[in-house]
């Protein structure tokens, strides 16, 4: 099995949000498994993601990120009938929200002001 060296590389947003995201492979004799970490740079906190460990997901991982833009917080695989992310799980998620009208981040932050 050949190796893959650990990868990092950054999501840019047009109102300049970045986030760095880190891909971390580790190799057991068996199997390898994949950590997915993002970095919000607006605020420094950086979260393990909840994407399978055993597969790739850029395509998640960018719509975790317009979940985070939105709402503050990246979903998780307990918000879904499957218990698993995708990309259109969360996807619809951000439907969810829109069509139930959940507060944005944006929104919880003037009603705090």
């Amino acid at each position: 099995m050949a190796h893959r060296n650990d990868e990092k590389y950054t999501i840019e947003f047009p109102n300049n949000h970045e986030y760095d995201i880190h891909i971390e492979y580790d190799y057991e004799e068996d199997n390898i498994k994949i950590f997915h970490h993002a970095t919000c740079c607006e605020t420094g906190e950086t979260t393990m993601l909840d994407v399978s460990p055993y597969e790739e997901g850029e395509d998640v991982i960018y719509e975790m990120c317009v979940f985070h833009e939105a709402y503050g917080y990246f979903p998780t695989s307990n918000m879904v009938d499957e218990y698993k992310l995708t990309a259109k799980n969360v996807k619809k998620l951000i439907d969810l929200a829109n069509e139930h009208q959940f507060p944005s981040k944006a929104e919880v932050k003037n009603y705090e002001s």
